[in-house]
């Protein structure tokens, strides 16, 4: 949130990976089985906020069934 001490980190982070990469998804759908194949970590990757290069995630991306922008 504006205000926030790490904002300014935050927008920035964000700003740099759409440069690079172009905009994320802001949903990603798994069937059952790749969501339980994936490991925990990935799983939890799913649920957080991410503030890393896509290139960290293309595991997880092939997986999903679709991904909505």
């Amino acid at each position: 949130m504006p205000g926030q001490e790490d904002h300014r980190r935050i927008v920035a982070t964000y700003r740099e990976i759409e440069l690079l990469e172009g905009k994320r998804p802001d949903l990603l759908a798994f069937d059952v089985n790749a969501w339980n194949r994936l490991t925990n970590d990935e799983r939890t990757a799913c649920l957080s906020v991410r503030t890393s290069l896509v290139a960290d995630d293309l595991n997880i991306l092939r997986a999903a069934r679709f991904a909505w922008k």
